[in-house]
């Protein structure tokens, strides 16, 4: 009867941790755009980024007290403006995302686990986070504190990717709940679905005029202070739309094309 008990009492937190380390839809092995593949070292790339959006900024000021449109103290920062319904993304799936060297994915559900306990199950894993996979395919790293903030997100909320600008941030982005407002720090680990229904392509580059044309056959204009970022950018380049939370240059240029080849993004809007 003790041996029995012994056993029961083993045998439960056993089966109990084996089940919580059930992937959420087993191993992904769907091909997506990898990151970064021609882009700038990461302190490069965030020196040009900022010198862009000061300058972005500058120019944004100027033109709007020519205009007497000067942003109000008052205005609401999460009144977000878009050319283009494309920067309305849904969360599809939460939770700890395994990558491994050939591409595969592989997502746990349960957030009571440390990462040092999901590297000793993965040893042969590449990177190893809590994040958050959007309907196009892309994955996004979050940080570990704020988990748990993202379980009660649903496939039916409104997401949005807008800059995070601060200098002394290891994260690029923000992702922002529409419907819950809660904005968590971002980093893009995975780009979208390669051939994906929800993914984007530069189909043409214009780089005199800064005009890129996309699959959807929609035409942007990219903020002149972005000319850097933009030379080094190609066709077949995959994009995620976002949104420009800059209180000067958004009412100029909306909107921010993310280049996922590049891993940069610049701020545009769609003129067509």
């Amino acid at each position: 009867m003790r041996l029995e008990k012994t056993l029961t009492s083993l045998l439960f937190p056993l089966m109990a941790f084996l089940c919580a380390f059930q992937p959420l839809s087993g191993i992904e092995v769907e091909e997506r755009a990898p990151i970064g593949t021609r882009a700038l070292p990461r302190e490069e790339r965030r020196a040009l980024q900022q010198q862009c959006l000061m300058m972005s900024q500058k120019e944004g000021n100027k033109e709007a007290l020519e205009e007497k449109t000067l942003p109000s103290s008052e205005m609401n920062a999460k009144a977000y403006v878009t050319t283009h319904d494309g920067v309305f993304h849904s969360p599809y799936k939460s939770g700890f995302v395994i990558i491994f060297a050939d591409g595969c994915v592989e997502w746990i559900g349960d957030p009571v686990y440390s990462l040092n306990d999901l590297s000793r199950l993965y040893p042969g894993s590449i990177f190893i986070s809590w994040a958050v996979q959007l309907e196009d395919g892309s994955i996004w790293e979050v940080p570990y504190s704020d988990r748990y903030r993202t379980l009660d997100w649903f496939a039916s909320d409104s997401l949005i990717v807008v800059p995070n600008d601060s200098w002394f941030s290891s994260y690029d982005y923000k992702l922002v709940n529409r419907n819950t407002g809660i904005e968590l720090k971002s980093n893009l680990v995975l780009g979208p679905f390669v051939n994906g229904y929800y993914t984007h392509w530069i189909m043409s580059i214009s780089y005199e005029t800064r005009e890129v044309v996309l699959e959807d056959n929609s035409i942007w204009r990219v903020c002149g202070w972005y000319q850097d970022i933009l030379n080094r950018w190609m066709p077949g380049d995959v994009l995620i739309m976002g949104i420009n939370n800059s209180p000067f240059s958004m009412t100029l240029y909306p909107n921010i094309l993310i280049n996922v080849d590049d891993n940069a993004y610049v701020n545009c809007r769609c003129i067509y």
